[in-house]
């Protein structure tokens, strides 16, 4: 019981910082993001043990230059491309189900590309279209903390078959189907009070976002199984570190921007 409270409110602090930074301006929301990474990236150095200051350089470029407005889509396009294929290669690398070492290639560029570069899209959904301001982005870190939680407390209750037993000891598919079956029906409450998307766009992220969000995280355990640690850190009471509060956000944001830019240009 002291671990779901304690868990819970946790959870309310962190999604209440960012909901009303979302709905206070855009500079808020984008520094909260920009201090929320960096503590993940701090975390995600420290399980690779190769702390170097070059991604969070990175992390301040293309933050600042969003802000400010001097990213043209083909850098942008540019970046969405390699970022895609580094987060394709950390499902490969999943799918193999081998713990191969971490290499220097890893160290690199993981931090850069996997975290900084993943992370850019989280704010960048914000000027994809007028139309949807700052609900889009709401709607996105909604349905994942819809996901995670449900197949959290439906795993626990009721899980008993293992979902990637070598990676993550405690994740279930109970827990992965509740979480969907809940992430839809938030979908579909989400398409009553918007006139964007039709239904069955929502019921398609609502499936696609779970998806996502399940692999992120397992790519993030994979990590932390390889170097036999628990968390990334011991930041927010309940959850971890920052690492483990954002991995499913950081992973699925940029899968996320291109479906919302395919969406729009089809619209």
């Amino acid at each position: 019981m002291k671990e779901f409270l304690t868990r819970s409110l946790s959870g309310i602090i962190y999604a209440f910082l960012i909901i009303f930074s979302l709905i206070i301006s855009e500079f808020f929301f984008t520094l909260i993001i920009l201090i929320f990474t960096l503590l993940a990236l701090i975390e995600f150095q420290r399980v690779l043990s190769f702390l170097n200051p070059f991604p969070a350089i990175f992390l301040l470029i293309i933050f600042i230059n969003f802000y400010l407005g001097n990213f043209n889509y083909k850098i942008e396009n540019l970046l969405l491309i390699i970022v895609l294929l580094t987060n394709s290669y950390l499902i490969y690398d999943l799918y193999l189900n081998k713990f191969n070492p971490i290499n220097i290639y890893h160290k690199l560029l993981l931090p850069i590309l996997y975290i900084s570069g993943s992370s850019y899209f989280i704010i960048a959904t914000q000027k994809i279209s007028y139309d949807f301001s700052y609900w889009i982005t709401i709607y996105f870190f909604s349905i994942i903390w819809i996901n995670n939680s449900f197949a959290y407390f439906i795993g626990k209750k009721w899980g008993k078959n293992l979902l990637y037993k070598n990676i993550s000891p405690k994740k279930t598919w109970e827990g992965f189907w509740g979480g969907l079956l809940f992430s839809i029906l938030g979908s579909v409450f989400y398409h009553s009070l918007q006139t964007n998307f039709e239904l069955w766009i929502f019921i398609s992220l609502g499936i696609i976002l779970p998806i996502l969000a399940t692999i992120g995280d397992l790519i993030q355990s994979k990590f932390k199984r390889r170097v036999k640690i628990k968390d990334s850190g011991s930041l927010i009471p309940g959850h971890g570190g920052f690492f483990d509060r954002m991995d499913s956000v950081i992973f699925s944001a940029p899968f996320f921007y291109i479906s919302l830019k395919i969406l729009k240009n089809v619209s």
